[in-house]
C-alpha cells in the first residue's frame, strides 16, 4: 500500500494531467475545509493538515526533495484557505496540489 500511494502522490502533483483516486481527507471540498477550519473543532482541523501535511511529504519522498521545509503548518493552512475561497467546488486535494505547485516555486 504504501508504494501504491506514493506512485499516486507522484502522478497527482506532476503538471500532467493523471486520472487518480483520492483516499481519506483529500476528498472533502474546499468549501467544507473552510468551513472545519473556521467552526470545527480543532481536531478535524488538524486531521486535516496532517493529510496535507502527508501529501506534500509523499511527493517529497517521490521525487526526493524537500518542499514546505521551513514553511509552517498554519502558512501551509492559510494558502489551502485562500485556495478554497476561490475554488469552494474543488477539493482539498486539488488545494493540496496547488500547494505543491506554489511550493516548488521557492
Amino acid at each position: 500500500m504504501k508504494y501504491i500511494l506514493t506512485g499516486i502522490l507522484l502522478f497527482s502533483a506532476s503538471s500532467t494531467t493523471l486520472v487518480y483516486q483520492v483516499q481519506g481527507a483529500g476528498t472533502i471540498s474546499c468549501g467544507r475545509y473552510i468551513e472545519e477550519k473556521r467552526n470545527s473543532p480543532r481536531l478535524e482541523h488538524l486531521a486535516n493538515m496532517h493529510w496535507v501535511q502527508g501529501f506534500v511529504t509523499g511527493v517529497n519522498y517521490a521525487e526526493s526533495n524537500n518542499l514546505g521545509a521551513g514553511i509552517d503548518m498554519n502558512a501551509m493552512a492559510q494558502y489551502l484557505e485562500n485556495y478554497c475561497l476561490k475554488n469552494p467546488l474543488n477539493d482539498l486535494a486539488d488545494a493540496s496540489t496547488e500547494l505543491v505547485r506554489a511550493l516548488r516555486k521557492r
